[in-house]
């Protein structure tokens, strides 16, 4: 049967992750929150179960703290009839609690979800990278607006390689555990996953020429979790700019030191309009007037 789940939003603009996701003059919930709602609500309606895949991940209107944000919203879950044998699928999706004759699309997305988890893939022929080594330069792509994160959310901290279409980056950032039980799932940090949809970004501007935010993941495979407060590399790859030019995708795979693969996302869609580099660079400015959060940041 379908199921409507409701959730109250009051005072979650509070928390110190969704105050370091400030776009502009205003707070956002970060994409991997809405992704991670309709994932949690997915396994405590079915117990035993784990989201491994989604297809088609799509943000419609995100939820910005400006005033305007719903007071509360719900997932609806609607089991789909063509599941793989042994596997459930729903197609879920964040609707707003409007008074208006239409609920407001938040996110979308259509949830593979398995008894057990797959084995996770060996990384093998991929490079090997050297960890912890040499300055924190990855920082700067905070520092110079490429990116708008707060210091609670910097997770990419070194730059390991870099080419045309390709970029590779030594991750680490620490989880919230308070947050898990309300928008993570057994695979699904919205905290950490928060980094694997920093970085398209970061090559989509050097495709696009301008400032980009995530739009969508057109497939995401959880296969392990990833590590709370400990490096993992997250590789940048299979780059394309669309047709039109304003938008491109790109690949996010993250894997542990020895090369296995915990998160991999492919074909999320970055997008960038003209004033987008204004709003991170005042983001930024806003960041940096909080002593207590910029004091490892560079100058």
């Amino acid at each position: 049967a379908t199921l409507a789940a409701r959730r109250r939003l009051a005072g979650l603009a509070e928390h110190p992750v969704i105050a370091a996701h400030q776009v502009g003059a205003h707070r956002v919930l970060p994409a991997t929150f809405g992704l991670g709602w309709m994932i949690n609500v997915a396994e405590r309606a079915h117990p035993g179960w784990r989201v491994v895949e989604v297809r088609d991940f799509a943000v419609h209107k995100g939820i910005v703290f400006d005033g305007s944000a719903p007071e509360s919203a719900q997932v609806v879950l609607v089991p789909a009839d063509d599941a793989p044998a042994g596997q459930l699928l729903l197609r879920a999706s964040v609707r707003g609690d409007g008074t208006g004759r239409l609920p407001v699309p938040h996110y979308a997305a259509t949830l593979l979800l398995v008894r057990a988890a797959p084995v996770a893939p060996a990384g093998a022929g991929r490079a090997s990278y050297r960890l912890g080594e040499g300055a924190e330069d990855g920082l700067e792509i905070y520092a110079e607006g490429t990116q708008f994160h707060a210091p609670r959310l910097q997770g990419m901290r070194r730059v390991l390689a870099r080419g045309a279409d390709r970029l590779v980056l030594e991750c680490q950032l620490a989880d919230d555990p308070g947050l898990r039980p309300a928008f993570g799932g057994e695979l699904h940090s919205p905290v950490l996953a928060d980094v694997l949809l920093q970085g398209p970004p970061v090559l989509g501007r050097a495709l696009l020429g301008q400032a980009c935010l995530p739009l969508g993941i057109g497939r995401a495979e959880y296969l392990r979790p990833l590590p709370d407060g400990t490096p993992f590399v997250l590789v940048l790859d299979g780059a394309r700019v669309d047709a039109g030019g304003a938008t491109a995708t790109v690949n996010a795979t993250a894997t542990a030191p020895d090369g296995t693969v915990l998160v991999r996302f492919t074909d999320v869609t970055v997008a960038a309009t003209p004033d987008m580099a204004a709003k991170f660079a005042e983001a930024v400015r806003a960041w940096r007037q909080t002593p207590t959060e910029n004091e490892d940041v560079p100058a």
